[in-house]
């Protein structure tokens, strides 16, 4: 059974939104988080700080960084950048870049949730999740919902479709075209319907954001938190309907290859699939379909398809990234763990193939992949199993600094919970 509440938070303000809401987090390299965070100074990036964004000379150390982040926080909300709703309400998301549309409920689970009804499909670093734990501790805000998606129609379409009627509360254009609409539902008959029928949900899974669930539940425990209802013991979350998210694929770019081993390399691919040397000029179309890459090489391109996948042990064994690593990468090009391997690189599809020629080089290779289906990362999770790293990329992003949930001890009492 699901439990999704209604949460006492804030929403960033129409007048303020446009100089505050701030691009995914892990959609920006360091250097392009930093160059945003100090051309824009309301910018929520400067309530995310991370030494590693830094121009160098210019480091202060991560306590100095946090006391800024929440420094700037503190401003924002005595400036008027966010207003505070009155009593426990949900927002209803809808993202929208071209033809594509997704609208999701955002809410709160409780973090004891997390795992046997919010389902997982990655594993995490601790060091990472140490940096999420103390920014909790100093910062004492979640700013950017975990994304969450569960099976079937939205439980709550109805709803849905009668909120969405009406003129939104807030509207956020980006600059890469993507449009955010935010409905408030406050109204407590509507609260309580949309608590009810989330119950009949019998899982969510989590698609975007392992690390700030893990931090989540190491925060509350921290905390010693023992109402579930308090605050501390909730996450700030979106959900979605499965059916409606787009995933693109995460590429792989291997340095150092040799451009004189590009023929060993072949010959060795050549034992395992079926390689075929792509003869159209330019830049060919991606793979679309499972069992099929497309490999840069010495300034060539090939499509590289394996046979058709017998009955898989678990449904990790199926993933295309599994076959690229584990007959690829691995016995191929030597990358053995390709969560250390420096020559490693992932790539996001929604940077383009040219892209992707660009970053390995004349001495690199290039892999190109379909994208992972939804299907299969609700499969891994139902199996209790782990995605290889970088399985997934989500479009759109969700954007950080339009939603605030208080779970600091400064941030809340118990008039906040939901």
């Amino acid at each position: 059974m699901t439990s999704l509440h209604p949460y006492r938070g804030w929403l960033v303000s129409p007048t303020a939104a446009d100089r505050v809401v701030a691009p995914a987090y892990d959609s920006l390299s360091p250097a392009e988080r930093g160059a945003v965070a100090a051309a824009q100074p309301d910018s929520f990036l400067n309530v995310m700080r991370s030494p590693e964004d830094q121009p160098p000379g210019a480091a202060l150390d991560r306590e100095e960084l946090l006391a800024a982040s929440r420094a700037t926080l503190d401003r924002l909300l005595a400036e008027g950048a966010f207003d505070r709703s009155a009593r426990p309400a949900y927002q209803v998301l809808r993202m929208r870049r071209g033809e594509h549309v997704q609208t999701g409920v955002v809410g709160t689970v409780p973090v004891d949730d997390i795992g046997p009804v919010v389902r997982l499909h990655e594993e995490t670093r601790e060091d990472k999740e140490d940096d999420l734990v103390r920014h909790l501790e100093v910062v004492g805000v979640e700013s950017s919902p975990v994304g969450l998606v569960h099976r079937g129609p939205s439980p709550v379409a109805d709803l849905l479709a009668r909120v969405t009627e009406r003129a939104p509360d807030l509207t956020v254009t980006a600059e890469d075209g993507l449009e955010q609409q935010v409905w408030t539902v406050a109204a407590e008959d509507d609260t309580a319907a949309i608590e009810r029928a989330f119950r009949d949900v019998p899982a969510l899974y989590l698609t975007d954001g392992h690390h700030r669930a893990a931090a989540a539940v190491r925060y509350a425990r921290r905390a010693g938190v023992q109402d579930g209802d308090a605050p501390p013991a909730r996450l700030l979350v979106v959900v979605f309907p499965a059916a409606e998210l787009r995933l693109e694929p995460y590429h792989r770019v291997v340095r150092g290859v040799g451009a004189d081993r590009a023929d060993a390399v072949l010959a060795a691919l050549a034992e395992r699939f079926t390689v075929t040397p792509v003869v159209v000029p330019g830049v060919p179309d991606p793979p679309d379909a499972a069992g099929a890459f497309l490999l840069h090489l010495a300034d060539r391109w090939h499509r590289i398809r394996s046979a058709a996948p017998g009955a898989a042990a678990d449904p990790v064994t199926a993933l295309d990234v599994t076959v690229l690593q584990e007959r690829i990468l691995g016995p191929v090009l030597g990358i053995a763990d390709p969560r250390t391997d420096e020559r490693l690189e992932f790539v996001p599809g929604t940077r383009g193939l040219e892209e992707l020629v660009r970053r390995a080089g004349d001495d690199g290779a290039a892999f190109a992949l379909a994208p992972t289906d939804v299907t299969e990362l609700m499969a891994v999770a139902d199996a209790g199993a782990v995605m290889p790293p970088k399985s997934t990329w989500f479009e759109p992003k969700l954007r950080s600094g339009m939603f605030l949930y208080g779970v600091g001890p400064d941030w809340h009492g118990h008039d906040v919970v939901g």
